[in-house]
């Protein structure tokens, strides 16, 4: 059975009967934010999906994109849906740091389409995962002395077309 990583959700307590990042940390409601005001737990160590959220590469993967965020769920009352106060703005994100933050969520999210496939190629039992994880993320930079046949001067573009995925193996 293949596996997904995803971030961990829980019920939310500010809002019961919803569910919220278990990084979120929900302020408590006061007289000037009767909803409370809540702020990322992890800021500065983030996830690059929070970091880019909610912007995207335009189809050239030059230039930062502002998406729309979701609309509220169509015809909830419920106040965890009217949370944001308003929309997104151009000058909400710094040009330079949110391209930077594209490119890099574009690098990893490459990296783990390897590591998904790698593992799926022979899944083993869930409690070897973090394992895996662990030694294909210790494995990352690599010493030139160590690499074999040339394998540190590749261009991207030999990279690209090689069909082997440059993992650690797992003992069988």
């Amino acid at each position: 059975m293949p596996f997904v990583i995803s971030l961990l959700q829980e019920s939310s307590r500010q809002f019961p009967g919803t569910s919220r990042c278990k990084f979120l940390v929900e302020g408590q409601a006061t007289a000037e934010h009767p909803l409370g005001v809540s702020q990322c737990g992890i800021y500065n160590e983030r996830p690059s999906a929070c970091r880019v959220y909610p912007t995207k590469f335009d189809k050239a993967g030059e230039l930062a994109v502002l998406c729309e965020a979701p609309a509220p769920i169509s015809g909830s009352s419920h106040p965890a849906h009217r949370l944001c106060a308003r929309p997104w703005e151009q000058q909400d994100f710094d040009p330079i740091e949110q391209v930077q933050h594209l490119a890099v969520a574009k690098f990893e999210m490459n990296f783990f389409f390897k590591l998904a496939e790698a593992w799926n190629a022979r899944p083993r039992d869930w409690q070897v995962f973090p394992e895996f994880l662990q030694m294909v993320y210790s494995n990352r930079i690599r010493a030139e002395a160590d690499c074999h046949e040339g394998e540190c001067d590749e261009t991207d573009q030999e990279v690209e077309a090689r069909p082997i995925v440059r993992f650690p193996r797992l003992a069988a």
